[in-house]
């Protein structure tokens, strides 16, 4: 992680170190289900495309997979995934809006349908891709949108062609039956439909703060801090700075909070 300031290093690494405590707090019980879907978007058009966000994806999959997570068949079947050799968890890369919000609902029910026989269940949403904060409003953007076309999108067309993280992601996946969700969005970068904002000192950089639903069991990882943008790539690196810190702490044995 080199070319990051110190604090960004600590920031890394404590977010990281959190992360990998709260993954591996205790080995997997008879009882207890691990589901996971692990979302990486690379394929935007043109210089809007993100070289890592698939290799990050692929990368946090393998390591859940040692964790005991799975990616439900159902939800594997809905769309071309690629999954690492001898992987629980799939990686779904590049998925159309459509994919991505049928996904999230179908691993919301496996959700229901493992807690209704009795299961402690946690669920695991993980999203590395361009994602941006609109009037407040997180918006993760999939694959096949028109939105980097149109001159400056507004907020009908983003609630038409992306996946709110708020509502769609950790509303919904918050209302199963679950006993833990934890959301992972390594997405915090500038608005890219913005001339204004394609800087990093941009008022409009970063991902909005967002608050789990009142009496959830529920966590959300950050890339940064709200408001401000993450970093996706580092010179020489196959993996954005967050997504290696959280790997690194994935795969230390015994880990627990």
């Amino acid at each position: 992680m080199r070319n990051l300031t110190l604090s960004m290093r600590l920031a890394l690494v404590l977010t990281a170190s959190l992360f990998g405590s709260l993954v591996q707090s205790s080995v997997a019980a008879a009882s207890e289900v691990r589901l996971a879907l692990v979302v990486g978007t690379s394929d935007y058009p043109g210089t809007f495309r993100l070289p890592n966000p698939e290799r990050d994806a692929e990368a946090i999959a393998r390591a859940l997979s040692k964790g005991g997570f799975f990616t439900p068949a159902s939800v594997a079947a809905r769309a071309s995934v690629r999954s690492p050799a001898d992987a629980g968890v799939s990686a779904l890369l590049n998925p159309s809006r459509e994919t991505l919000v049928r996904a999230i609902l179908m691993l919301k029910a496996e959700a229901d349908a493992a807690g209704a026989r009795g299961d402690e269940v946690t669920v695991l949403f993980y999203f590395a891709g361009h994602g941006v904060q609109f009037n407040g409003i997180n918006y993760l953007i999939p694959a096949g949108t028109s939105l980097f076309s149109a001159e400056e999108p507004g907020e009908a067309d983003y609630k038409t062609q992306t996946v709110t993280a708020q509502d769609q992601v950790l509303d919904e996946l918050t209302q199963s039956r679950a006993r833990r969700v934890i959301v992972v969005l390594d997405a915090c970068r500038t608005n890219p439909f913005r001339p204004d904002s394609r800087g990093l000192k941009s008022a409009d950089g970063g991902l909005a703060a967002m608050r789990p639903p009142t009496g959830s069991a529920a966590m959300i990882f950050y890339a940064s801090e709200p408001r401000r943008p993450a970093i996706d790539a580092v010179a020489g690196a196959p993996n954005s700075p967050f997504t290696q810190a959280l790997d690194v702490f994935l795969d230390i044995p015994g880990l627990k909070a």
